[in-house]
């Protein structure tokens, strides 16, 4: 099957940009034919280690060589092993380097529909070209259709991914072969995947598969505490998006389902009662690769004794990880104890909440970095009639998120003045100084709306009173000391 290259635009919290293109040996490519036949003649194989040294047998002439790396990687063991064939002199052990960049580089690792390692292959300027396979493991397809597989190849210089069609696949000795001409990362992935969450057309490459059949990526990456003894993992299946829990059981089904499932809808979490988690070690709902996305609605209930031992690792709390959600309201969460690394905080660890109402929480943290009482880090998540009852690392904590920290400890300078005219536009004057300058707009109290004032001297009323009536309250912000900060007067209207 041949397709035209596709670019695909990479975006996430960390939205990356560009465009650029790898030229592509196509079938009917007389040099790669001429290249791929003087390559299968006279070939000097040869196998290494990452931290193998250089053998001193040299080869002066140019000649066809095969390099090949082995992959040993316990978590994502779908790879075995790598090669590389080219033409070059000297020996091929000083011209060309292979390394598995899984758990080393974050933006590779986090590729959506990963299959395996990402690879960084790298070579000398002598080398031109050469034929880079992929060998997988059959039995780690893990309900993959095995002609669903791909290639990716990360432009670095446009700092996006593009897709690699003119491959030869292999299915008697699990292989994916494709020409390359210059080096880069390059790995393995799913279409159906791949093609899906960018909203592209997956014909040709859906099927069905039950995650809870296969060990999924989150059981082989992260601390699952007791979650795999109790879940109620059918009940999880058959609710979703909406769960209406009541018990430990059904509360732990939605972990793993949330956690696991490639499911692209908000979730609603209702507590219909008292959920009380003594006894168990909990993990975090939602993770770097699944991030909980929707509502959480307590319903004046609570969640007890709930126990998180993540030490070292990042994303501690109820929420692990979340995507930019609603609102979490109306929850009780007392005497959790949790340990973690980076970003913890009972309610979430790294959690992106608009809305946080009626939200108490008690207990213990122990963590290295960004953490707070109830949001280890928030964005700007609007806090509103919340306690905590938090010590961190010993002492007492009495901020609900770093952000409210640094808020409350970096002084207010009103280096900008604002007016309101008689069209209710909203002005302001200029000063230097400020970066990442920001319109800080509410209405009734709770914000509606942050907007880029950068190069707007002007807020013009259809983004107040013109969009809904209401009391508005709106003032400027720039971005200091990793937060937020407001830098004028305030003016009110309605």
């Amino acid at each position: 099957m041949k397709k035209p290259v596709l670019y695909i635009l990479i975006l996430s919290v960390l939205l990356l940009q560009g465009c650029g293109g790898i030229e592509n040996y196509s079938a009917d490519d007389e040099s790669a034919k001429d290249v791929s036949m003087a390559m299968t003649e006279n070939v000097h194989e040869t196998e290494y280690t990452f931290n193998q040294e250089l053998q001193p047998e040299t080869i002066n002439a140019a000649i066809p060589q095969l390099l090949t790396q082995p992959i040993d990687n316990d978590i994502r063991p779908e790879l075995e092993k790598v090669t590389f064939r080219t033409v070059c002199s000297g020996n091929i052990y000083s011209k060309v380097w292979c390394s598995d960049l899984y758990n080393i580089n974050v933006l590779h690792s986090n590729v959506v529909g990963l299959f395996g390692s990402p690879v960084e292959i790298d070579f000398d300027s002598e080398i031109k070209k050469g034929e880079l396979t992929f060998y997988y493991n059959k039995n780690e397809l893990r309900g993959i259709p095995e002609e669903n597989l791909i290639f990716l190849h990360y432009v670095e210089d446009k700092q996006y991914y593009e897709v690699l069609m003119n491959f030869r696949q292999n299915t008697e000795n699990s292989s994916m072969s494709i020409q390359i001409r210059e080096p880069g990362v390059y790995l393995l992935a799913d279409a159906y995947q791949w093609f899906d969450v960018w909203g592209m057309d997956t014909t040709g490459y859906e099927y069905d598969r039950n995650p809870s059949e296969y060990i999924s990526d989150w059981e082989r990456e992260c601390n699952t505490g007791d979650i795999m003894k109790i879940a109620d993992i059918e009940w999880a299946q058959s609710n979703a998006p909406l769960f209406n829990i009541s018990t430990p059981e059904q509360l732990a089904g939605v972990v793993y389902y949330v956690n696991t499932s490639s499911d692209t809808n908000d979730y609603t979490i209702c507590l219909e009662n008292d959920v009380d988690l003594s006894g168990y070690e909990w993990a975090p709902m939602g993770w770097r690769k699944n991030g909980f996305k929707g509502s959480i609605d307590g319903m004046g209930h609570t969640i007890s004794n709930m126990k998180i031992s993540n030490s070292g690792e990042d994303h501690s709390g109820f929420v692990g990880y979340g995507m930019t959600s609603t609102e979490v309201c109306s929850l009780n969460i007392v005497n959790a104890e949790i340990s973690g690394g980076r970003y913890a905080g009972i309610l979430g660890g790294e959690f992106y909440l608009r809305e946080c109402t009626d939200v108490n929480v008690s207990g213990t943290i122990t963590a290295d970095s960004e953490y707070g009482a109830i949001i280890g880090c928030d964005g700007s998540t609007y806090y509103e009639n919340c306690t905590s009852d938090v010590t961190i690392n010993g002492e007492k904590y009495d901020y609900f998120s770093p952000t409210q920290k640094i808020q409350a400890e970096t002084p207010v300078t009103e280096a900008f003045t604002l007016y309101v005219d008689d069209d209710l536009n909203v002005i302001r004057d200029e000063a230097d100084g400020y970066d990442d300058l920001t319109w800080y707009i509410m209405k009734d109290g709770k914000p509606v709306l942050q907007r880029n004032a950068e190069n707007e001297l002007v807020l013009e009323s259809k983004w107040t009173v013109g969009r809904q009536s209401g009391k508005y309250t709106v003032y400027l912000t720039s971005f200091i000391n990793g937060a937020y900060i407001r830098i004028s007067n305030i003016v009110e209207f309605e």
